[in-house]
């Protein structure tokens, strides 16, 4: 007998008091764009953003309809009593050193960033007031070298800094949880692109372009990824929102419905984008890096009703436009 359950839509929705964290960057600007949309529909709802900068936010259209709160969450002394003001319903939880090549540096960073910043989120969010859940951004990059498409019930493989830490941090988010009768949810994505997207293959193509370079050399070339644009990934973590007590517990993957080796990725930028610069592989790679990544999306589709809609060849039109008129 199944133990999934198909969830059903919360009227809550939008009438709730929101905090993302890590809001100032790619996929945290995005969730705010789409949290104030929907909270601007209510007369309760409120979202707040909470990062080091307002970074990637001052490129909304018309800025505003959201409350900006300038905080590092290893800031104790501001943390929690601006959590005890907001007093949040639900927070995405965003904030995150990003993977990075091996070094003392970056794992003291992942250990401060990922895993302290979170425990220290988590308590000052037990003791702000009526807390009822918390979406953790997780990633795909747990799941290490296990064999993919990726379930929940893959026992994670962390081979790196940043995946350790995020392995590590979904833990104490679950055990918070359970010990302060919320909600917690973890999201584990693959490769995501789109609009105001960081350093990544597609972004690194695109420079390389804009650049006029003839060629540009990637490391490998043959590891897989399916890449997930940035407006599906939102879709699926506003439903994880929506119904964020049903889903308890949860580790949700989701990512694109193709998966291509990263080389073809690649070139599918060069072609999107009318250039003729050629893509060359070396065959030196990371000894970190994850050779195959794409996701099992029945579970999303049935946890959530959700799966993506837009392809790698739809979701790359933007950016030859960008190109043509030369905007970007």
């Amino acid at each position: 007998m199944s133990n999934k359950r198909k969830v059903t839509k919360r009227s809550m929705l939008g009438n709730e008091t929101y905090l993302v964290t890590g809001a100032g960057g790619f996929i945290g600007s995005h969730i705010v764009d789409r949290l104030r949309t929907i909270s601007n529909e209510s007369p309760n709802g409120q979202v707040h953003a909470l990062g080091r900068s307002f970074g990637k936010l001052s490129e909304l259209n018309a800025p505003g309809d959201f409350t900006f709160h300038q905080c590092d969450l290893q800031d104790n002394a501001t943390l929690y009593p601006l959590l005890a003001s907001i007093k949040p319903h639900v927070i995405i939880h965003l904030a995150s050193e990003p993977d990075a090549a091996e070094s003392g540096e970056h794992s003291r960073n992942c250990i401060a960033n990922n895993l302290v910043s979170t425990v220290n989120l988590l308590d000052a969010f037990a003791s702000s007031g009526n807390p009822q859940g918390m979406v953790y951004g997780d990633s795909t990059k747990v799941y290490g070298s296990a064999p993919s498409p990726y379930r929940s019930d893959v026992r994670p493989e962390p081979n790196s800094s940043y995946s350790i830490t995020k392995a590590a941090s979904w833990e104490f988010v679950r055990l918070q949880a359970r010990l302060s009768g919320f909600s917690a949810v973890a999201i584990r994505p693959t490769l995501i692109y789109g609009p105001r997207q960081p350093d990544n293959i597609i972004s690194v193509i695109l420079d390389a372009i804009r650049e006029n370079q003839s060629s540009f050399t990637i490391q490998g070339g043959s590891q897989t990824r399916a890449p997930l644009h940035i407006d599906d990934a939102v879709d699926a973590y506003i439903r994880t929102v929506e119904n964020i007590a049903a889903l308890n517990s949860k580790i949700i993957n989701i990512g694109g419905a193709e998966e291509f080796r990263v080389a073809d990725i690649a070139r599918h930028v060069v072609r999107n984008a009318g250039s003729d610069m050629r893509i060359l592989c070396e065959s030196t790679m990371r000894d970190t890096e994850i050779l195959q990544s794409s996701v099992d999306l029945s579970e999303a589709e049935d946890l959530l009703g959700w799966k993506p809609s837009i392809s790698l060849a739809q979701g790359l039109i933007p950016f030859r436009e960008s190109i043509l008129e030369n905007t970007v």
